[in-house]
């Protein structure tokens, strides 16, 4: 049992250690680039999002996806669904402007989603998100107060709030982290 909990360690471990490196990535663009940067508008509504001719790799050897081209309408829901490691996390941090396309575009409204600060525009729930090893109520407020929505939704799923983090599955896990984006 000993041997299973480190290994679930060491893969809890290293998620964290994933994300902080992309973050760090980031960071580092940010601060190369800070001397000319303009702020960019914030972008807070939009009513579709096109993907033209979307090519996307790792390394330029390897080439994960080409050729992509979608529509995606506001107010419709959209399921992304594919074998290991074809890229369809990749697609998402494509959007969220954590990774820059090889080729293509994504347009949002018809403007080239670069020229907006899109950092409220679109959420994205890791498959293995990181939660602190404390209370559910800690792990979706994240230092946030209580509001009246919170309380509510508390109350209709009917959550314990005070249950230890380490209690619960990985699908419960990914539950309450989309309660935190809500």
């Amino acid at each position: 049992m000993k041997l299973f909990d480190s290994i679930s360690a060491i893969n809890q471990y290293m998620t964290i250690i994933h994300s902080s490196v992309q973050l760090l990535d980031k960071i580092d663009k940010l601060e190369a680039s800070n001397d000319k940067t303009v702020e960019k508008p914030v972008l807070l509504a939009w009513d579709n999002v096109s993907i033209s001719e979307l090519e996307f790799g790792y390394t330029t050897d390897r080439v994960l996806f080409s050729n992509i081209n979608l529509q995606l309408d506001k107010g419709k829901w959209y399921v992304l669904n594919g074998a290991f490691g074809t890229g369809k996390s990749t697609l998402f941090k494509l959007l969220l402007q954590q990774l820059e396309p090889q080729k293509g575009a994504i347009l949002i409204d018809g403007i080239n989603m670069t020229q907006y600060n899109t950092d409220k525009l679109f959420s994205y729930l890791r498959q293995q998100g990181y939660m602190f090893d404390t209370s559910i109520r800690e792990n979706i407020l994240l230092g946030k107060d209580e509001s009246d929505n919170f309380k509510e939704i508390i109350k209709q799923l009917d959550i314990d709030l005070t249950k230890s983090i380490t209690d619960l599955s990985g699908g419960e896990k990914q539950k309450l982290q989309l309660l935190g984006y809500l």
